[in-house]
């Protein structure tokens, strides 16, 4: 991939001599950006491990912490740090190497993956499993923060955006990828006497792919010309622009990605993975098919920009209907809304407007925006999502503690 043929080298004026683009980047084989690619498609796959193994995890500790709700609890622990952490990037995070966030975060992630399926269940004591776990949940968020982070911050930096798309399109995969191999886990046993194993053989999988991914990462950081490209303090190259621009695209499409990732996290995965009690079966195809319809919906944006950049913000204020039909489930007492067809429905419709959506708002603020703003652009909108899912997610403990779901 080519470097922004706009860099501003003024960027980092205030951070002394600027290091330009390494002139091996202007005429690149394609040899090399199909390495790139394939480079970061896996560090965006393996950097989504990590939740979708909590997510599809649901189906071993919804039974083994019943009472206490995890569908509701682990998403707003694992994300509560996101915000703070990336602000904290933002500010003060080129005072540590890209080489220490990535690679050692990966490594935090993998170790504590493990052990916490193990804590879960050889911990006798219910209160203090579930102390233990959710502390460890909070660690996991905090490096998961932190590897997104300096995965967006290193391809906006070596493609001006357009390394990117391989990173989504891996996150993509890791949801369909993660359900699947929830079922085939399945495949050892479903009832609660057989759950533990089929969890522990689905965590160590996991654990395993993350440390695959770690070695991807060493070897992508020790490529010649990307060992150029870290010389430069990734965040700090953004951090006057991020702010700057904050309130111009929240205007624009900035509150559209927030208010469809709020909307999504308020009733997923904890409201609608809640009513799933049926079997052990149907969280992780549930899982799968809102992957499944996410994924469509992003590459069916394509073919939505006929319409005009007024209709992402109309529809992203449409899903609040979304959001109403779950909450049927709920109040209304009819045989129709209380049967799993009703809520895997609700699930495909969430997640195909979440994809179509976000999607769609971000190629419109992009379009919207000159080519040398476009690396800031992407990083501020990465931190209204972080904004929106931690809101999510606070919202789901509204729907949780007060209307008792």
């Amino acid at each position: 991939m080519e470097m922004n043929p706009n860099y501003k080298e003024e960027k980092l004026s205030d951070l002394g001599d600027p290091i330009p683009p390494p002139p091996e980047v202007k005429s690149l084989s394609i040899t090399f950006k199909s390495k790139l690619y394939w480079y970061f498609l896996i560090l965006g796959y393996g950097s989504a491990v990590p939740w979708n193994l909590i997510l599809v995890g649901l189906t071993f500790f919804k039974v083994h912490y019943k009472a206490l709700r995890p569908e509701f609890i682990f998403p707003l622990i694992f994300f509560a740090p996101a915000i703070g952490t990336k602000i904290l990037l933002i500010t003060h995070g080129n005072y540590f190497p890209v080489r220490a966030k990535l690679i050692g975060c990966f490594a935090l992630l993998s170790l504590f993956s493990y052990i916490l399926i193990l804590f879960s269940k050889c911990i006798a004591d219910e209160a203090a499993s579930f102390t233990l776990v959710l502390i460890i949940i909070f660690i996991l968020g905090m490096a998961y923060e932190i590897v997104q982070s300096t995965i967006n911050n290193l391809a906006i930096t070596i493609g001006s955006g357009s390394l990117l798309k391989p990173v989504v399109t891996g996150k993509r995969i890791t949801g369909i990828v993660m359900g699947a191999l929830m079922l085939l886990c399945l495949l050892l046993g479903y009832d609660e006497k057989h759950l533990f194993p089929s969890a522990m053989l689905f965590f160590i999988v996991g654990t395993f792919t993350i440390i695959g991914v770690t070695f991807v990462a060493y070897l992508t950081l020790e490529d010649p010309i990307i060992i150029e490209v870290i010389k430069q303090p990734l965040e700090a190259k953004f951090l006057s622009q991020t702010f700057d621009q904050a309130s111009t695209i929240l205007k624009g499409h900035g509150k559209d990605i927030l208010l469809t990732l709020a909307l999504t996290f308020a009733v997923f995965p904890g409201v609608l993975i809640g009513k799933l009690t049926y079997s052990h079966w149907q969280i992780p195809v549930a899982l799968l098919l809102f992957s499944f319809s996410d994924a469509l919906g992003r590459i069916l944006a394509h073919f939505f920009k006929v319409l005009s950049s007024d209709w992402v913000s109309y529809m992203s204020f449409l899903r609040l209907l979304v959001v109403g039909f779950v909450c049927c489930v709920y109040f209304i007492k009819h045989s129709v809304f209380s049967k799993p067809g009703f809520t895997i429905a609700n699930l495909i419709v969430l997640g195909f407007s979440n994809g179509l959506i976000i999607n769609l708002a971000l190629r419109y603020e992009l379009d919207d925006s000159y080519d040398e703003e476009k690396e800031d652009v992407l990083v501020t909108l990465n931190l209204f999502s972080s904004i929106g899912i931690v809101v999510g997610t606070l919202v789901a403990q509204f729907v949780f503690y007060f209307i008792k779901v």
